[in-house]
């Protein structure tokens, strides 16, 4: 049985996919784990001038209740980025997607007992 903090990620996840699928993002993996590293959401945001052509974005989902212990962006630290870049890069290579352009972005999922609120950084870091 999931703990409540695995609850409440696995809700805020939900909640940031639904958010990308209202604007137009296609997802295409959740939870996406190359060694012991997890991508939370893979998407492809298309291109409006080509229907053909979009972004890979790799997005990493912070759920919280409070700011008590940082605000939820402040948790995505460097280590945390070069992971995840990492896991991008078998991500592409394992599904044929080299060429595609690629972006790196952050979800904040705060949520209390009057509602959530969700906040979208995009390209929040790069490749190095």
């Amino acid at each position: 049985m999931p703990s409540k903090n695995q609850q409440k990620g696995e809700e805020g996840e939900r909640r940031a996919a639904a958010y990308l699928r209202e604007h137009g993002y296609a997802v295409l993996a959740r939870n996406y784990r190359f060694r012991r590293v997890e991508i939370d959401l893979v998407c492809m945001e298309v291109d409006a001038g080509d229907s053909r052509r979009g972004t890979l974005v790799f997005v990493e989902v912070k759920s919280r209740t409070s700011d008590l212990f940082g605000s939820p962006e402040s948790a995505v630290t460097w280590p945390k980025q070069k992971n995840i870049i990492l896991a991008a890069r078998a991500y592409v290579f394992q599904n044929h997607m080299e060429g595609f352009p690629c972006r790196f972005d952050v979800i904040t999922v705060k949520t209390s007992r009057t509602g959530s609120e969700i906040r979208h950084f995009k390209d929040a870091f790069h490749l190095s």
